[in-house]
């Protein structure tokens, strides 16, 4: 545990549940309610942490639970927490990028990381599994999850998942003509100036 009290590593304090939202099971409720509380915390922390360091680069919330679940899974009951939606964003050459993503937590949460999707950015890289465009994290990160859990959570899965992916990939696209020099689109273009 001494890995996750390294500063560049610990964006957040380390999660104490250790009960996964398990969608089958009829009395998770109450499970779910305390982990979802404890991610919370540790993404309240890790934002501020963001924000004090001046390098804040993204923002998540909570989907409603009926608005859970991709576009063709079923719709999960409703259990808060078990969905989630951000913007997040990358300067390249002093322009910002930014892109939506979400994820589910998966059935066997906390020993699975999620699978952070950014659909916009679907075709455009390989290091994406299809069809929803999911980040591939497979390599890098999810060994280092699979040695930490449970003691990482949704804070861990932006700050050592998706940023070093963000990190190293826009850049590439960008480069690549794959996104053009402007943003990813026209939203980007006009956030170029927001922080």
């Amino acid at each position: 545990m001494g890995f996750l009290r390294r500063p560049a590593i610990a964006p957040s304090p380390p999660l104490l549940g250790h009960g996964p939202p398990k969608r089958q099971r009829p009395t998770s409720t109450r499970a779910c309610t305390h982990l979802h509380t404890q991610e919370l915390q540790a993404l309240i922390q890790y934002v501020q942490n963001n924000k004090a360091a001046d390098s804040d680069w993204f923002t998540i919330a909570p989907e409603p639970p009926a608005a859970a679940g991709g576009a063709k899974a079923p719709a999960p009951p409703a259990i808060p927490g078990l969905a989630w939606r951000g913007r997040c964003w990358v300067y390249v050459g002093a322009i910002r990028h930014a892109f939506d993503f979400r994820f589910d937590v998966p059935a066997t949460y906390p020993h699975a990381a999620p699978e952070i999707e950014i659909p916009e950015l679907l075709g455009k890289t390989a290091k994406m599994y299809k069809p929803r465009g999911a980040i591939c994290t497979t390599v890098h990160f999810a060994p280092l999850w699979r040695r930490n859990a449970p003691h990482f959570g949704f804070a861990h899965a932006l700050c050592l998942g998706l940023a070093p992916w963000l990190a190293a990939e826009v850049p590439f696209l960008v480069d690549s003509g794959a996104l053009g020099a402007g943003g990813s689109g026209a939203a980007n273009e006009a956030e170029a100036g927001g922080g």
